[in-house]
């Protein structure tokens, strides 16, 4: 019995020793490195140059406007981007969920563009939000609009593309969590 047991934990250890291995390669070993280089002035082009210089590259980065802007960024774009597919997710999973007739081609047309590729994603709203051919300008001159926007060009215009183009990915994959 103690020896059947033994031979269990053996091969419990042999199969999951390749998938641990593979977690360590990847993730930990990479963490801790990452970790480690932070506190030197390491240079990639020159990988045997590892001085210690404690905190200097966290000062120097807290002191960084650009740094504080991105952070910034990331921040507001989070924020926006979660709340607004949260909402809109359990607003579409409402509905998909009390709907009786067509519920599957409603529910298939709500979560298709959770099935898009993400670079696929990227082409489709730049080819929308383009300044010259895209579709949205277009709409807008038809409409009477005759000024070409620059949706990817200034800083206001372009954080909004991006949110609509997350939103828009991102939505059916809330929707499905909320209808699961």
């Amino acid at each position: 019995m103690r020896r059947k047991r033994i031979l269990e934990q053996r091969l419990a250890i042999a199969l999951i020793f390749p998938a641990l291995l593979i977690v360590f390669s990847l993730v930990i070993f990479p963490l801790i490195f990452s970790l480690y280089a932070s506190f030197t002035s390491y240079n990639i082009l020159k990988p045997n140059t590892f001085r210690f210089n404690y905190f200097q590259n966290y000062v120097k980065l807290f002191h960084d406007p650009v740094f504080w802007g991105a952070f910034i960024n990331t921040i507001f774009f989070i924020t926006v981007a979660l709340l607004s597919e949260l909402l809109l997710g359990l607003f579409t999973a409402i509905m998909i969920a009390k709907q009786r007739r067509m519920r599957k081609i409603i529910s298939l047309l709500v979560l298709m563009p959770m099935m898009f590729a993400p670079a696929l994603v990227g082409f489709q709203f730049k080819y929308l939000f383009n300044d010259q051919i895209g579709l949205i300008n277009n709409f807008l001159w038809t409409i009477g609009i005759k000024k070409e926007i620059p949706w990817l060009i200034g800083p206001v215009l372009s954080r909004i593309s991006v949110l609509i183009a997350e939103i828009w990915v991102s939505t059916p994959f809330m929707t499905a969590v909320l209808l699961a």
